[in-house]
């Protein structure tokens, strides 16, 4: 068997591509290569797909910050692996786990704030807060803006204890909690 191409070349700091679609339609589709800053573009209408010289892909992005692979899930992989779920317009950041009958979240705000949430249904509706971990240092359980360095709350008719536990059978080992 042979190889086939079709090549379409430009000047150094030009583009190269290839454009889909019919004459009364400005949304074309397109396959992009930009010889100046190399990056491959495949666009639908807006951008689309986008690779930069070192590999990093984005999606709905023209400029990928990140290195990822998606087939057909979103593996990220590298020594410092990223994934940033952002609405836009928002500062705060959402990335969401998912498992079956609920998910858990990951909550990141424009405060310094970081909670680990659960929620029964979608990010960002029916949420329930397991833990913040305040930019101050403040850290609460089951409250979502803690005031002291540490604060647990439940709602239920019942103690609300707090343990400390070494398992240890050592002569030395013993549990210790410090008021």
């Amino acid at each position: 068997s042979t190889n086939a191409l079709v090549q379409i070349e430009s000047g150094n700091a030009a583009l190269a591509g290839l454009k889909l679609g019919d004459t009364d339609d400005v949304d074309q589709a397109q396959i992009q290569f930009n010889n100046d800053g190399r990056t491959l573009h495949l666009y639908n209408a807006q951008t689309g797909i986008t690779v930069d010289s070192s590999g990093n892909v984005g999606i709905g992005t023209a400029s990928p910050l990140t290195g990822n692979s998606i087939a057909p899930n979103l593996t990220v992989e590298g020594t410092k692996p990223a994934v940033l779920i952002k609405e836009s317009g928002r500062v705060d950041s959402f990335l969401g786990l998912w498992a079956d009958g609920g998910n858990s979240q990951l909550h990141f705000d424009d405060s310094g704030m970081f909670s680990i949430m659960h929620a029964d249904d979608t990010i960002g509706t029916n949420s329930t807060t397991v833990a913040t971990f305040h930019g101050t240092g403040n850290v609460g359980i089951g409250v979502s803006d803690p005031d002291v360095l540490l604060e647990v709350n439940k709602d239920h008719n019942g103690a609300t204890s707090i343990k400390s536990e070494n398992v240890n059978a050592g002569g030395s080992a013993y549990a210790q909690f410090s008021i």
